[in-house]
């Protein structure tokens, strides 16, 4: 069956991605969001990101938000509707890079830039990291420090610095 969303038991045989998963909606990024909507799951995902960041919704009220919409959508018989409800979702079938790979750490000296290194790195396992990833060559001052978190557990956050750009 060419073209619509062929779904058996949530598998989808002609591409064959799992329905719900990142390469599902990427292969149906064109398609519209549901029969007869005259908006593509693209547009419609970058509409609803947009939304959030208008709003300045949490992201637990975003996904909410998601699921009330197909719920509604499906109740008032809307036939094939399917989209993702996950922040994470989205942001993987976008392409959206995560914070850490844009957030560059600075040593309080500002003498020396780390480059961006993925939190699970370093968050929970810092015994992973080198010397060079932890320590300012300039003047040992530390890229993290200490935090304890309401349960008690000692996690690290990068030394916070306040830069001045002219």
């Amino acid at each position: 069956m060419e073209g619509g969303w062929v779904q058996e038991d949530h598998f989808v045989g002609r591409r064959g991605h799992w329905a719900g998963s990142v390469e599902y909606f990427k292969a149906h990024l064109d398609e519209e969001v549901f029969a007869g909507a005259g908006q593509s799951l693209r547009q419609f995902l970058y509409t609803r990101v947009a939304e959030k960041l208008v709003t300045n919704d949490t992201d637990d009220a975003f996904e909410m938000r998601l699921r009330r919409e197909y719920e509604e959508l499906v109740q008032f018989g809307k036939k094939n509707v399917c989209f993702p409800m996950s922040l994470y979702l989205i942001r993987n079938i976008l392409g959206v890079r995560g914070t850490w790979e844009l957030e560059y750490h600075i040593c309080p000296c500002q003498h020396h830039f780390w480059p961006p290194m993925h939190r699970s790195h370093w968050r929970l396992a810092p015994e992973g990291c080198t010397d060079s990833e932890l320590v300012c060559p300039f003047c040992s001052g530390p890229r993290f420090s200490t935090r304890t978190e309401i349960g008690g557990r000692q996690v690290l956050v990068p030394v916070s610095v306040r830069v001045t750009v002219y």
